[in-house]
């Protein structure tokens, strides 16, 4: 007996650690008769990386591509009426779990995309955003290289997943911040994707107060920290549309 019960207490634990953003916080809305589901599971991304071709450039990068994901899931609830609660809750849970990669706004559309990285690897991209008719999620999961989710994000090619159009012209891992963590009264280098360049810079304390402002006339940024008591905070990055941030740690 005690076999079989820490054979039944591991089988949850993996797949509890299995679950992704939507399966863990919003698995309800999957069932709704007003949703429309896709799920590609980790089968269908190991057969494509075995079947696709690799005879030129493009397909090989292709190829790489999709063998760096396990899952992609995508869920899309049409009319919700709590949507903007739903969407608050939603941003309150990722903000507590992962890093903000970016967000988007056109009007009253919302669309938030976070990850769960680590050195500069991404186990998993959440988004999360709302239309005028549409409350949409999004998880992919994986072993995505941070340098190769732009060739990600770029190629999926619907309007009604998230809007694609800007993603296009942003490189993710072109946006870094270093050292991390950031002595008081040094220089914090901000290296900026070229597509935000022309754009504004502010660092945030994490009630989301803007501390300072500074404008992206190039794509290194020296910032001084002298002005920042030892703690956590965001540098956020914004040029019409898109704004991205990063989380920095200020030490004495």
């Amino acid at each position: 007996m005690k076999t079989f019960i820490s054979f039944i207490l591991i089988f949850q634990f993996i797949t509890a650690q299995s679950q992704n953003f939507i399966d863990k916080h919003f698995s309800s809305y999957e069932n709704m008769d007003e949703s429309t589901v896709v799920h590609v599971a980790a089968k269908t991304f190991d057969l494509a990386s075995v079947v696709l071709p690799s005879n030129n450039e493009e397909q090989a990068e292709v190829k790489e591509l999709v063998s760096t994901i396990e899952s992609l899931d995508v869920v899309a609830i049409d009319n919700l009426e709590n949507a903007q609660s739903e969407l608050q809750r939603g941003l309150r849970i990722l903000e507590g779990e992962f890093e903000e990669l970016m967000n988007m706004k056109d009007g009253s559309n919302r669309f938030h995309l976070f990850i769960d990285e680590e050195d500069d690897i991404v186990y998993e991209l959440a988004g999360i955003g709302k239309d005028e008719t549409e409350f949409i999620l999004l998880s992919i999961t994986g072993e995505i290289p941070l340098e190769v989710l732009s060739e990600l994000l770029s190629r999926i090619e619907t309007e009604q997943v998230i809007p694609v159009t800007p993603l296009k012209k942003f490189d993710a891992s072109a946006f870094s911040v270093y050292p991390n963590p950031v002595k008081s009264d040094a220089t914090l280098n901000i290296d900026i994707p070229q597509s935000l360049v022309g754009g504004k810079g502010t660092i945030f304390d994490l009630n989301g107060k803007a501390l300072s402002n500074f404008d992206l006339v190039r794509k290194t940024h020296q910032l001084n920290t002298s002005g920042l008591q030892a703690g956590t905070y965001m540098v956020g990055l914004q040029k019409e549309d898109i704004v991205v941030k990063k989380q920095i740690v200020v030490i004495r």
